[in-house]
């Protein structure tokens, strides 16, 4: 995944429980790209973790 679509996943907890929040920004990124690399990401994330999408395209929301 290249930079210049401004993509960004960073895996930090999200609070005290410690489970990992996954922050993927998809900015720059149209639809349906962004539904199949949102999709990908989702098939990795291990249960109890939690994604969060940052969109820009109004087809993608």
């Amino acid at each position: 995944m290249s930079n210049d679509e401004r993509e960004h996943y960073s895996n930090r907890p999200w609070s005290d429980n410690e489970r990992a929040r996954i922050d993927l920004d998809l900015r720059g990124v149209r639809c349906p790209m962004s539904w199949v690399r949102a999709k990908l990401c989702l098939e990795e994330l291990h249960p109890g973790a939690v994604l969060r999408l940052v969109l820009d395209d109004p087809k993608g929301a």
